[in-house]
């Protein structure tokens, strides 16, 4: 709170298996449930982590890019 009170961007994330992350661009719970709740920790650190980090980017306008 105090880091957004000061003016900073604050952003969330959601892991698969929430209301907010049924839009997947490539997997459907509903359609196929094994393949969307299929994850552990590495397939989050190597494509979940980088697409939030991408999308922060792309809405922030403010990020630099690395």
């Amino acid at each position: 709170m105090k880091l957004f009170k000061a003016g900073h961007d604050v952003w969330l994330g959601n892991i698969r298996g929430t209301q907010y992350t049924l839009g997947h661009t490539t997997l459907d719970a509903f359609v196929d449930d094994e393949a969307f709740f299929n994850y552990d920790n590495v397939k989050i650190s190597v494509n979940d982590v980088p697409a939030m980090i991408k999308k922060i980017v792309e809405k922030s306008k403010s990020c630099k890019k690395v």
